[in-house]
């Protein structure tokens, strides 16, 4: 195998891994996480209180589902 094949399967191997990692992400991000999103990328400047309102939850469900966003990546905090 020349290098640049050798070169090419590793950068493709690289990025089969990095779309795992998104689909195990996605798949794991139910319906009200999805309207959170929705919210903030509307507004990411809303606070915690007002997504908590808009979605019917609690103030520390809404921020707990942040945290757990930014940890896996999902969103930038």
């Amino acid at each position: 195998m020349s290098r640049f094949s050798l070169a090419f399967a590793r950068r493709i191997g690289q990025f089969e891994g990095q779309m795992k990692q998104i689909d195990d992400i996605t798949s794991q991000i139910d319906e009200t996480d999805r309207a959170l999103v929705a919210l903030l990328s509307a507004n990411a400047r809303m606070p915690v209180a007002d997504l908590a309102r808009r979605l019917g939850l609690a103030r520390t469900t809404v921020q707990a589902r942040i945290e757990r966003l930014v940890l896996r990546g999902a969103i930038a905090g």
